[in-house]
């Protein structure tokens, strides 16, 4: 199941960005993604991207200073 899940992930995130100019946000709101080793695997499968972990409070607004900019 973790091949076909890092699959998936990767596809969906090509799917957003697809060019240098390309702009999105990505939510993984499942917190087994930083607190299982697997989660790990996934999160090293993706390309290069700024991360935000932490309170939800703090990732919304991360996410409205993004596209503020």
């Amino acid at each position: 199941m973790l091949p076909h899940a890092s699959l998936r992930l990767k596809q969906g995130f090509g799917r957003l960005i697809r060019t240098g100019t390309d702009r999105g946000v990505v939510v993984i709101a499942d917190p087994r993604i930083v607190t299982k080793r697997y989660g790990r695997g996934l999160l090293d499968a993706l390309p290069p991207a700024a991360r935000v972990i932490g309170r939800w409070s703090v990732v919304v607004e991360r996410v409205r200073e993004f596209y503020q900019r």
